[in-house]
């Protein structure tokens, strides 16, 4: 007896995690549009602590029809890097970085832009929505933690060994500035 045919497996899908991020956070899917080639999963992470919104964005990179599919969830943070900041900006960066246990915070120097980025490798299957509230969880804890240190230095506001010692403080260890 030979097997039968197989039927392929439905590719990653937005779709496939909204019920569980729905239970999370307010969300919507986003089509694709002539400024977005993909689809977005947009989920509210309600106010920082100044009462500003932020909101975590998923959306699968571009990719070629034999790459592996990457799910990108990022953050723009509800500041911007001030004129003359990006040095300074880019060191505390670095810093806080260095223990990020995954995603990093990052800057776009021509669009004043702060953000936090995270990106998973999805196999050619369903989305695991267990892994994809985890994960969108983690985001939001470390963009809530980490903005405070960030801030400052973005707006000129602060100092980077100022931030250095309040990320110190915060992770009980010493990344030096």
């Amino acid at each position: 007896m030979t097997p039968g045919p197989t039927s392929p497996m439905a590719p990653p899908d937005l779709a496939q995690v909204l019920p569980a991020m729905a239970r999370a956070f307010p969300v919507q899917i986003v089509p694709p549009s002539p400024e977005y080639r993909e689809a977005q999963l947009i989920a509210d992470l309600g106010p920082d602590a100044k009462g500003r919104g932020r909101r975590l964005e998923l959306t699968f990179l571009p990719r070629d029809a034999d790459d592996p599919y990457f799910l990108q969830y990022f953050v723009l943070m509800p500041f911007q890097m001030a004129p003359g900041q990006a040095a300074d900006l880019a060191r505390t960066l670095a810093l806080v970085n260095l223990k990020m246990p995954f995603g990093h915070f990052g800057m776009d120097e021509a669009s004043g832009w702060v953000y936090f980025r995270s990106v998973s490798i999805c196999p050619a299957a369903p989305l695991d929505e267990g892994e994809a509230i985890r994960t969108a969880n983690v985001c939001a804890f470390l963009v809530d933690q980490l903005a405070g240190v960030v801030e400052p230095v973005a707006d000129g506001s602060g100092t980077v060994d100022a931030a250095a010692q309040a990320y110190d403080a915060m992770t009980g260890g010493s990344v030096g500035a």
